[in-house]
């Protein structure tokens, strides 16, 4: 009997991390990881004509660089979250349709306060599928080159409370 096995660059790629998180962890000390603990971000910051406001909370310590904004709000409402359809374990999480550009909202964030780095990776740190009844924004593509803040109607599944910014150090 034949078997074939397909195996995505997203899962391989978290192998290697995990690999070399176990690695780091179990090997002696012989390939120790620097940690560095985020950084906050300022409390408020303007993209595209909308306020957004951070906490002062920090989530610990990471492998490179990383700029946090905890307790993340746009204009007061929080930021609409959701999975691909498919791709997440909670059919309820799915009416962003992944369509959310959390990466783009870091660049230009970290542009905001003049750290010019290249970005590495946008983490979500917190975020529920739960209902909710209040309005949320999406930060979304409109164009191959213009984002736009899309205001999700009331009555709705997911949204996120904190999201940090990795850089290259």
């Amino acid at each position: 009997m034949e078997v074939s096995v397909v195996v995505s660059m997203k899962d391989l790629l978290h192998l290697c991390l995990v690999i070399l998180g176990i690695n780091s962890v179990f090997g002696n000390g012989k390939n120790p990881v620097v940690r560095f603990k985020d950084i906050p971000f300022q409390q408020k910051t303007k993209i595209l004509n909308k306020t957004i406001t951070c906490g002062d909370g920090t989530w610990g310590k990471f492998t490179t660089l990383t700029y946090t904004c905890d307790d993340i709000k746009v204009d007061g409402l929080r930021l609409a979250y959701g999975y691909y359809p498919g791709w997440g374990v909670n059919e309820n999480c799915q009416e962003t349709k992944g369509a959310q550009e959390l990466a783009q909202l870091c660049k230009l964030m970290l542009r905001t306060e003049d750290k010019h780095k290249e970005l590495y990776g946008a983490i979500v740190n917190n975020a529920t599928c739960r209902y909710t009844e209040a309005e949320r924004l999406m930060f979304t593509k409109k164009s191959k080159r213009r984002h736009v803040w899309k205001l999700m109607p009331s009555g709705g599944n997911g949204w996120l409370s904190s999201l940090s910014c990795m850089v290259r150090s």
